[in-house]
């Protein structure tokens, strides 16, 4: 078994989530692009954002110009604290009373500082805190983390947030030309999702039990990765951050990051069957179909939200986790498989909860 595998014993006492206000769904997301970019390829976006089944998504910036900053109050850390502050709310305590505060992102708002002390500055929080730079797996090693800390530190709550404002570093001044970011453009979203941990006591529920992460090989070309790429404009010697997408090496190479998750617990003498709610990576809109027909697990037990909010990244296993939490389809005593996967190096990782 080449992934790292922990029994955990972790009440969940709250989650949250924040999104920015405009929300677009797909005829509106290609209007702004066609009226505004001088988009040709409208059909063909239309049928993209039809096919990956995403009807619409949540955007910090407006598209009126190839590049934008964030809107006022709704960058990375701004919507990281404000599901940090959600989650805080329902568990009922105040952010100084955290011994620690865990952010994951691929999107932030500064490289160094680290994103994660902006959010520190918003909840007006003064302890310490960390942050992985990881997409859409970020929150198993965020758990990891997590666990060593509640191990062995007492009983102070640890935050985990993931946020997401991937729309900022798509640059849409040549989506006719760069299919990358023309997909990046129809599939993304922005948003993110925090939950609040503790250790566990006697008959607590809502409880993860077991996390794991691994990779599927070494030396794997990225299916996703931010580089160094040429601003666009002959006038700015600068060079730009930019997402670049292998979209078919990813499209190829993604069921085998949920096998190689569903082989692990098998190896741990998990039966699937026995879950009753399974939430993937919210790659797209139609995951619920991908699941059964790649894994065999029936698409009703299937979480799908990634058909209203696009591949939020490092904040989509959070989102859906609350969603689900929070909602009344789920029971007590009800048991959640989660799957991430993750294209930048094909990393895999997820956890067991029992609500």
């Amino acid at each position: 078994m080449n992934a790292y595998v922990v029994q955990t014993d972790l009440q969940v006492l709250g989650t949250g989530e924040c999104f920015p206000s405009l929300m677009l769904d797909s005829e509106e997301l290609v209007a702004r692009f066609r009226d505004n970019l001088g988009f040709e390829s409208a059909p063909l976006a239309k049928r993209i954002a039809k096919t990956m089944g995403i009807e619409e998504r949540r955007l910090v910036r407006d598209l009126a110009e190839p590049r934008e900053k964030p809107r006022d109050n709704e960058s990375n850390p701004d919507l990281a604290a404000g599901a940090v502050h959600q989650a805080l709310g329902e568990a009922q305590i105040d952010a100084q009373a955290l011994q620690y505060l865990i952010g994951h992102t691929a999107s932030p708002h500064t490289f160094i500082p680290p994103n994660v002390s902006w959010v520190a500055d918003r909840l007006g929080y003064g302890g310490p805190y960390g942050e992985f730079r990881q997409a859409c797996t970020g929150f198993a090693n965020a758990l990891v983390m997590s666990n060593g800390l509640l191990s062995v530190s007492g009983e102070a709550p640890v935050a985990i947030v993931g946020s997401e404002t991937g729309s900022v570093f798509c640059d849409l001044g040549n989506l006719d030309a760069d299919r990358g970011q023309f997909v990046n453009a129809v599939q993304m979203g922005d948003g993110s999702a925090a939950v609040i941990l503790k250790r566990a006591n006697g008959d607590d529920t809502s409880r993860i039990e077991l996390v794991f992460f691994g990779q599927l090989k070494t030396g794997a070309v990225p299916g996703f990765t931010m580089s160094e790429g040429a601003s666009g404009d002959p006038a700015l010697e600068r060079r730009t951050l930019h997402f670049d997408h292998d979209f078919n090496s990813v499209r190829s190479e993604g069921p085998e990051l949920f096998a190689r998750g569903l082989a692990t617990l098998k190896q741990l003498d998990i039966d699937i069957n026995a879950m009753d709610w399974i939430i993937p990576h919210q790659a797209n809109g139609r995951i619920d179909q991908v699941m059964e027909e790649a894994l065999g697990i029936p698409r009703e037990k299937v979480i799908v939200d990634a058909n209203v909010t696009g591949n939020l990244g490092s904040a989509a296993i959070w989102v859906s986790f609350h969603r689900l939490r929070t909602s009344d389809r789920i029971k007590r005593g009800d048991r959640v498989l989660v799957l991430g996967a993750e294209a930048t190096k094909y990393m895999f990782g997820g956890f067991i909860y029992q609500h």
